[in-house]
């Protein structure tokens, strides 16, 4: 699907969640993998990881850091409990965490 895109936004631009039980060691995966954009949110989400966390009750939130709460407490404070989807930063651009990009949100910067 993500595919059909290309041509509007370009391969940088369509990010991709991956699914449980790819196969790594295929041809075909390996060319997936050529036509595939960024993963949204790392290598390792996938779609039943954030469906599962949803179940379980957890919520998407947005936390807003300080220059006494900056994104290294809140990584120390959360772990790998914490997803970091996007960081919004204080011109109200959102920033993308994925396989290509991991923004470094900084004091003022919203953490979603």
């Amino acid at each position: 699907m993500s595919l059909y895109y290309h041509p509007w936004f370009g391969a940088k631009r369509v990010y991709t969640l991956g699914l449980d039980g790819e196969r790594e060691d295929t041809h075909r995966t390996r060319l997936i993998e050529f036509y595939r954009g960024p993963r949204l949110f790392g290598q390792s989400i996938t779609v039943a990881r954030l469906q599962e966390a949803l179940d379980r009750s957890n919520t998407i939130r947005a936390t807003s850091l300080t220059a006494t709460f900056n994104f290294e407490a809140f990584r120390e404070k959360w772990g790998e409990q914490a997803i970091p989807l996007f960081a919004i930063d204080p011109k109200d651009k959102a920033w993308v965490f994925s396989t290509q990009s991991a923004p470094q949100p900084e004091a003022v910067w919203t953490q979603g």
